[in-house]
């Protein structure tokens, strides 16, 4: 994978950011604590997505630090807010729902460890080109 190919991920995070406020509103966003703060991960994944992809540094961190928060950030949006929310609303009844919160989980774990694999720069999962390399 190309270090520049994050920022496609960032770009398309936040145009479906833009498009899901656009189509159900603020108000829809807002009444709901748990819609609001997973899309506010998420547009926080996409953030560090473009910022990767754009070989922004601040301080220590390079690329693979905002890399690996957004894949981080698409975890925690997508599948701990999801599973949260399945075993929040119905506590006495996820039983049906088990096959869905154990995929969500595992794709959660995916993708927390791709995260790692790119901010220790292992490249055991995912080998990263940086545009600095020749």
């Amino acid at each position: 994978m190309r270090q520049g190919s994050f920022s496609y991920y960032g770009i398309a995070y936040l145009v479906i950011l833009q498009v899901f406020l656009i189509i159900f509103g603020f108000h829809a966003v807002l009444s709901s604590p748990r819609t609001a703060i997973a899309l506010g991960v998420f547009g926080l994944g996409g953030v560090a997505f473009l910022m990767a992809g754009l070989n922004i540094e601040i301080g220590d961190h390079t690329f693979r630090s905002f890399a690996a928060l957004g894949y981080f950030a698409t975890a925690v949006s997508f599948v701990g807010l999801t599973v949260l929310g399945e075993v929040w609303e119905s506590p006495t009844n996820i039983y049906p729902d088990f096959l869905l919160i154990g995929m969500l989980f595992l794709g959660g774990v995916m993708l927390v460890r791709i995260g790692v694999d790119i901010a220790t720069g292992g490249e055991q999962i995912v080998t990263v080109e940086s545009r600095n390399s020749g």
